[in-house]
């Protein structure tokens, strides 16, 4: 009896502590509007993206409060610029974010900050210089998609269908371009999967494929990176970005040419939350034709 009395005393010590650290980061002012909470999360957890996405249907900047800290998300480009480029210095990815991730990545460009970081950026820049890029893609990445268009081939043949398939620590209180504040020790983070769909942004049919939405007068013109952010921006935009546009011009030069898609109807595409987005296990499923 004696050691229940005592239990439920520090149990309720604890919840009222808890409350407390609450209240006193849930005060809004100039703060970012509370739009979700750490219970939200947890408990959307499997469909995490389209849990931020609703709330920032209603609000572009909000904040979900932790006992200690609040986890701003924004898909403000304003803000976006000033967090990776304007302030860059006040928005880091911190101890924290280096200690989970020390196991995986090491010391290495992924996980530091300050000048060993920039050290490192530096010696990375020399390995996708524009030339040993188009020495590395003219081969290899013909190689492999020429490779690829024969397994499309061959399942087409046997008639199966194919599986295709960053928080910032707050060095010191800030103000960001939308008039919010957020304070030292808050982590801030903006949502490429939330920004992709925002018709503020992209208009009407955001979340409609539509890839002339690219060109204007029939040319290719991109759109700014603080908006499109797939690629990071600011001085930790990612030093693969044109490997990529080239590994993907290939492939899709190749894949077009021989071939047509069909997406299989019926399939729900979703997604498991984790350092990178990938598909589950279903993944997305077309049917490959050859084209006449």
């Amino acid at each position: 009896m004696e050691w229940s009395t005592e239990y439920a005393a520090e149990t309720i010590t604890l919840v009222l502590l808890v409350i407390m650290l609450f209240k006193m980061n849930w005060r809004s002012g100039t703060r970012p509007p509370v739009a979700a909470t750490m219970f939200g999360i947890i408990i959307h957890f499997k469909r995490l993206h389209d849990f931020v996405l609703h709330h920032h249907r209603r609000h572009k900047t909000y904040r979900i409060p932790y006992p200690t800290f609040s986890y701003v998300v924004t898909t403000d480009p304003e803000n976006v610029e000033h967090i990776l480029r304007s302030n860059f210095a006040n928005y880091i990815k911190g101890k924290p974010h280096h200690d989970i991730m020390e196991d995986l990545l090491g010391d290495g460009i992924f996980s530091i900050d300050g000048e060993l970081w920039r050290e490192q950026r530096k010696l990375a820049s020399f390995e996708f210089s524009t030339k040993v890029l188009k020495d590395f893609s003219s081969v290899v990445f013909r190689e492999n998609a020429v490779k690829l268009s024969k397994i499309l081939l061959e399942k087409f043949r046997s008639k199966q269908t194919v599986e295709m398939q960053d928080g910032k620590h707050v060095v010191s209180e800030d103000i960001l371009p939308d008039g919010f504040k957020v304070k030292k020790g808050d982590m801030v983070a903006y949502v490429p999967y939330s920004m992709g769909r925002m018709t503020y942004l992209w208009g009407s049919d955001a979340e409609e494929f539509r890839p002339e939405r690219w060109l204007h007068n029939g040319i290719f013109q991109p759109e700014s990176p603080f908006k499109f952010t797939a690629f990071q921006a600011g001085p930790r935009m990612c030093l693969g970005k044109d490997f990529a546009y080239i590994q993907m011009k290939i492939v899709a030069a190749v894949l077009i040419r021989f071939f047509k898609f069909e997406l299989v109807q019926g399939m729900e595409v979703r997604y498991r939350p984790s350092l990178t987005l990938h598909m589950t296990e279903d993944g997305l499923n077309l049917r490959v034709m050859p084209r006449d």
